[in-house]
């Protein structure tokens, strides 16, 4: 009777275990996949990018490199998100890109993780006839084109730093004071509008 009994609890609890192991496994989450069929290419003055939609992602990191035009070679580095839910979740426009070539990232991400990334590059055309430098700076920027009447600065939040009015063909502009980082800087002249990126260190 006794062995019976032994018998019985060890049947159960190896039953109870084979019942713990495939719930488990059931409810065992993971990380999204990575996008797929990631795009870029101009579109007006941004850059469009757009990829399918990954199924149990809750939203896409977007990272964004840009390599700097005195050919320092140095690749820095900003990060976006997009949520899903907006009409836009699987498609993104950088309408701040930087002159020359500009490398993204997307990654899809869940509350269990990230996917790998998926990359694509896209050149953005540069101006000859609005110049801005140097492009990497300690916070002494000079902007140069004919009849400049007004340079407006704002953060990549879009929140304006500065609005200043100028009569002039060269400006030096000193944005050491709003620390180190990356910086909109909207140019005014008879040209119309020109939009260049700044990166201070």
């Amino acid at each position: 009777m006794k062995k019976n009994l032994c018998i019985g609890k060890m049947v159960a609890i190896a039953l109870v275990s084979v019942m713990l192991i495939l719930v488990a496994g059931c409810n065992k989450k993971e990380a999204p996949s990575a996008p797929t069929d990631l795009s870029a290419e101009l579109n007006n003055d941004c850059i469009h990018l757009s990829w399918k939609k990954v199924p149990h992602a809750d939203y896409y990191r977007i990272t964004v490199g840009f390599q700097i035009r005195n050919n320092l070679n140095v690749l820095l580095n900003e990060t976006r998100e997009v949520s899903l839910g907006e009409v836009s979740s699987t498609e993104y426009d950088d309408c701040f890109p930087f002159e020359g070539m500009n490398y993204y990232k997307i990654e899809a991400v869940n509350e269990y993780g990230s996917s790998p990334y998926s990359e694509v590059s896209c050149y953005y055309p540069v101006n000859e006839t609005v110049f801005m430098y140097p492009n990497l700076s300690t916070g002494i920027v000079s902007v140069e084109v004919e009849s400049m009447n007004r340079i407006i600065v704002s953060n990549l939040d879009g929140e304006t730093l500065a609005d200043l009015e100028v009569d002039c063909d060269i400006c030096t502009l000193s944005l050491a004071q709003y620390g180190t980082g990356v910086y909109i800087i909207h140019i005014f002249s008879n040209l119309g509008e020109t939009v260049k990126r700044i990166v201070i260190v």
